[in-house]
């Protein structure tokens, strides 16, 4: 027997929870022990006074069972899953089953009749649940065991909030945590082995090369995937596509929750339950965008796309968000993000993902008082101490300026470096015109291909001065992510979020009027990570957790530093850290200081196509 597509379990006496189940509706004419269990108006109680004398309700008697939305289906099964009889008689507000479907009563039928849809209003449950709050509610042993044997396959950790490292659950209990041959660290892997290649969804994460016409033309309804052009390992599949280079991440259903055993759950299963937050198809920017120009509806317009090359910086952060939107993409929101979180954490068993994969860029910065050794006349080759310049590697973004940090002459990037004495003789992606009275600085690292990489995780080269990937796509380090849809409010520290991610796009500030108040009060201060709060609003995300509480290090509980500005105004939500990090960045170092007008050579944002 199933309601709404969820296993009812068997056995009702075995086990409370199989009570739960079964729990039938309270009858004024019964006797009830503690901890027998009904259902009244549809809501379960539980017995916390002996009844040993029939009596009609008593409120006194019993205590409401807040159970996760899952099993108040489960509990409630008579209530919502009775089948229609063409020979009863209802009541307005009576539920009956009917064809697979769930209705409730809006019209008395006094007399027996044949089924008629016109007294009837079909009942979405699962939307109707997912409105309801959890207030971050415990669960029992029984309900975390019930959640982790619903519907498909299940694979979790379990995180007891002390040690950053985590404990494997469901499906994948038996995958080892030494995740050492999981990923590439500097070089190739010769013994690269990991069994999450083979494991819905992270066997469907791939690299592809999307046709912008294609995905512009899409309709709602239509596959996202219809749009791609060439998967990773096709011919012609190529890191340089004029239009990018992009992960397809597949669809999928997850959830996280507290359990009296004292652990935060984290789960991911491939079937709808009813109760998990659903992560549909996504395609993600391979890095930070890139600002090019395209002809869209015969108008030419910046845009902003995945590529190889400088990432677009020291721009507005609402304005890379518009190019963006100029071509009909987005930005990352906290929704994207939090399936990406959440599907890193489980297959690594790692809240420090700095621990798992690599830093990521997190210390290729340099600003001081230095300058170049020679003068050079629009020339692509200059000359700078080799004593100063150890940060000076191909990749490097390097800016030019009058001033100390300025890029008054420009910002270009080191194609290659060779030491001639006591010089580094470096060569830029282009010719510039500088004096000794110039000055240099290394801000972060250009956008490369990796190919080595390509879908897996890691990093390829130096680790602090690589970028690191998980599945594909650079998560943190080398600039911060413009994340939309998620805000702090000056004066409570209060985290609002937008109420969807297509409602995230429409916005680069707060609006209380439109958006929710999460009720998690970040901490005031900077520091490391000690404890994490979860929004209270039942089905919108599993992974995204908020710094509560300042005071950890930079390996546990989490590892990574966070950042606010109480003074400020309302602020936006920037992720991941960059190349002035060090030890504090990761996919938890978030940063809430900014507004969506600043701009600096550490903010950028990664594009994303939105689902048609």
């Amino acid at each position: 027997m199933s309601v709404i597509g969820v296993p009812i379990i068997a056995g009702a006496s075995s086990t409370k929870l199989n009570s739960v189940a079964a729990a039938p509706a309270y009858s004024a004419s019964a006797a009830y022990a503690v901890g027998d269990l009904v259902t009244y108006k549809s809501v379960l109680y539980r017995c916390k006074s002996a009844i040993n004398t029939a009596e009609a309700w008593n409120a006194a008697h019993w205590e409401a069972v807040d159970l996760p939305e899952l099993l108040k289906v489960k509990a409630n099964a008579a209530a919502i899953a009775t089948a229609y009889s063409a020979s009863a008689t209802y009541a307005v507000g009576d539920r009956v089953s009917y064809n697979g479907d769930f209705y409730e009563c809006n019209t008395a039928i006094a007399t027996a009749e044949a089924w008629n849809a016109a007294h009837w209003t079909k009942i979405t449950v699962d939307e109707k649940l997912r409105e309801k709050y959890d207030k971050s509610e415990v669960y029992t042993k029984e309900e975390t065991d019930a959640l982790l044997s619903t519907l498909g396959n299940h694979y979790g950790v379990k995180w007891d909030k002390a040690k950053s490292a985590m404990t494997r659950t469901g499906n994948a209990a038996s995958i080892t945590t030494t995740v050492t041959n999981f990923a590439h660290r500097g070089t190739v892997n010769a013994n690269y082995s990991n069994p999450f290649d083979s494991i819905y969804p992270w066997s469907g994460c791939r690299l592809c090369n999307i046709d912008i016409d294609s995905y512009r033309a899409l309709s709602a309804g239509d596959d996202i995937k219809s749009c791609i052009v060439a998967w990773e390992g096709d011919a012609d599949f190529s890191y340089n596509h004029a239009n990018g280079v992009w992960k397809y991440r597949p669809e999928f259903w997850g959830k996280s929750w507290d359990s009296e055993d004292g652990y935060r759950y984290f789960d991911i299963t491939d079937k709808d339950n009813g109760s998990y937050v659903h992560y549909k198809p996504a395609i993600l920017g391979r890095w930070r965008g890139v600002k090019t120009t395209l002809t869209i509806d015969e108008v030419e317009k910046s845009v902003l796309l995945p590529k190889p090359g400088m990432p677009c910086k020291r721009e507005a952060i609402s304005t890379i968000h518009t190019y963006a939107k100029n071509w009909g993409a987005t930005l990352d929101s906290i929704y994207s993000l939090d399936g990406s979180i959440l599907m890193a954490i489980i297959e690594y068993a790692n809240m420090n993902m700095q621990t798992a994969l690599g830093n990521g860029v997190s210390e290729l910065y340099k600003e001081g008082n230095d300058y170049f050794t020679a003068d050079a006349t629009d020339s692509a080759v200059v000359r700078v101490a080799n004593a100063d310049a150890a940060l000076v590697i191909p990749g490097a973004i390097f800016d030019i300026g009058t001033a100390k940090a300025g890029v008054q002459v420009g910002s270009f990037y080191v194609v290659s470096v060779e030491v001639d004495g006591t010089d580094k003789v470096v060569t830029l992606n282009q010719p510039v015109t500088v004096t000794t009275a110039n000055f240099w600085s290394i801000h972060s690292k250009i956008n490369v291909a990796d190919e080595e990489i390509g879908s897996k995780s890691g990093y390829i080269g130096t680790n602090g001065k690589a970028d690191c990937y998980y599945r594909g796509e650079v998560f943190w380090g080398n600039l911060w992510n413009y994340v939309l849809g998620a805000y702090r409010q000056t004066g409570t520290q209060h985290v609002w979020l937008a109420k969807s991610d297509a409602e995230a796009d429409n916005y680069d500030a707060l609006n209380t009027d439109a958006h929710i108040d999460t009720g998690v009060t970040l901490s005031s201060t900077n520091g490391y990570i000690k404890t994490l709060g979860y929004p209270t609003r039942s089905g919108l995300l599993s992974a995204p957790a908020f710094c509560t509480v300042q005071g950890g290090d930079s390996n546990n509980p989490v590892g990574d530093y966070f950042y606010t500005n109480a003074s400020a105004g309302n602020t936006i939500l920037i992720v991941g850290g960059c190349a002035d990090g060090g030890a504090g960045g990761g996919p938890f170092c978030w940063g809430w200081g900014s507004t969506a007008s600043y701009s600096r050579w550490g903010f950028a944002g990664r594009p994303r196509l939105k689902n048609p």
